[in-house]
């Protein structure tokens, strides 16, 4: 379980398979990959609470990719492809 990090709560730089955190109210993002990032039984819910950090031209989101995350199982509010706010994969509640 990540819980109120200053920054993003889980960071990975290439491709991942991330299977079961819990990762809420990060400052910035919930959980991130430089690439494609599979997703399953997790949670990744309110997260990019910092305002000066997630607002434009950056943007934070629960779950950013550079590809459309596969997401299995899992729940969150937003997604993204980048900080500079290519967001809505389609993948969480609120895209």
């Amino acid at each position: 379980m990540v819980t109120r990090s200053a920054g993003t709560g889980i960071r990975i730089d290439g491709p991942a398979l991330v299977t079961g955190p819990t990762v809420t109210e990060s400052g910035r993002n919930g959980v991130t990959s430089g690439r494609k990032l599979r997703i399953k039984d997790s949670s990744v819910l309110g997260n990019g609470l910092d305002a000066e950090k997630c607002g434009p031209p950056d943007h934070c989101f629960d779950l950013v990719s550079i590809l459309r995350p596969q997401v299995i199982s899992t729940q969150c509010d937003t997604s993204g492809g980048s900080r500079y706010g290519i967001g809505g994969w389609g993948v969480c509640a609120n895209d």
